[in-house]
């Protein structure tokens, strides 16, 4: 019999909407990307990257720049912004991996000399409040149990289980004779 327990996902968060406070705005800013598991991230073990952010030709960072920063390198994070049902445009964060290890944590601090309070509503730390986002989804590893033994992968498609089969995972089921699985087999 089998079942699937859980399937392997992409950490994804969607932030608040963005509001300078004060006035205040930022010529530069710095955002920092740490990437792995949540328990290595929380133990200050996980892999940084910084990146560097200048104001567009207002003077100002927008989400835009943001995200554009974001995407133009390989940091294991992809953004997008979100226009909600009130018009607010908000950034979204989606892990580039699935499985445990592809969590991450963002800070961003205005560079020395600049100021802008509404740059720090951009921080997430996945193994603390959250405030300014929303998690939508955590990274996690795909787990099925294949007659009884756990089997657990950073994809759902486990290729190297039983010789000859390959398991593609694609829902979560609370049946463990495996009678109304959606596993396919290949």
């Amino acid at each position: 019999s089998q079942q699937v327990v859980s399937q392997a996902g992409k950490f994804t968060s969607a932030s608040q909407v963005l509001v300078a406070k004060n006035g205040e705005t930022a010529a530069a800013a710095t955002i920092t990307i740490t990437t792995g598991s949540s328990a290595d991230i929380a133990a200050g073990k996980g892999t940084q990257q910084e990146i560097s952010v200048a104001a567009g030709s207002d003077g100002e960072i927008s989400l835009q720049d943001v995200a554009s920063a974001i995407n133009g390198g390989d940091y294991g994070v992809k953004a997008s912004l979100i226009s909600d049902k009130t018009g607010s445009v908000r950034l979204s964060l989606t892990g580039e991996d699935t499985g445990a290890a592809s969590a991450f944590k963002i800070d961003v601090a205005a560079t020395a000399g600049t100021a802008d309070a509404a740059l720090s509503n951009l921080n997430f730390d996945p193994s603390g409040t959250s405030g300014n986002y929303t998690v939508n989804s955590a990274a996690q590893d795909s787990l099925m149990k294949l007659n009884g033994v756990e089997i657990t992968r950073a994809t759902n498609t486990i290729s190297d289980a039983v010789e000859g089969l390959t398991f593609t995972l694609k829902a979560t089921t609370t049946d463990s004779d495996g009678l109304s699985t959606a596993t396919s087999l290949t």
